[in-house]
């Protein structure tokens, strides 16, 4: 749950970032600067597996401090529920 939420409020929080930038209105439309933007945060949460291979995204060819440090918390959260979930299915199936 804390990862999908992580997922959600992230998206939600790139989303109000990259539409604010002007320059971003001319060249995409609204559903593929959404598609972009939940792939990045789904590659930001999951960077240890490398899917920013599989998700290239135009979106950070030039960034800013604000994504710079929304991308870099996002991918500590990651690390940090990774983690947790790892810790519950050990727990959880008693391995040792």
């Amino acid at each position: 749950v804390g990862l999908a939420g992580v997922w959600a409020l992230w998206s939600g929080l790139y989303a109000l970032y990259f539409m604010s930038l002007d320059k971003l209105h001319l060249c995409m439309d609204r559903m593929d600067l959404a598609l972009s933007i939940t792939g990045l945060s789904f590659a930001n949460i999951f960077a240890v597996f490398g899917f920013h291979r599989r998700f290239p995204s135009d979106l950070l060819a030039d960034p800013g401090t604000g994504a710079i440090l929304l991308t870099a918390s996002e991918t500590l959260l990651g690390f940090v529920f990774l983690f947790f979930l790892g810790l519950g299915l050990r727990t959880r199936f008693r391995l040792r």
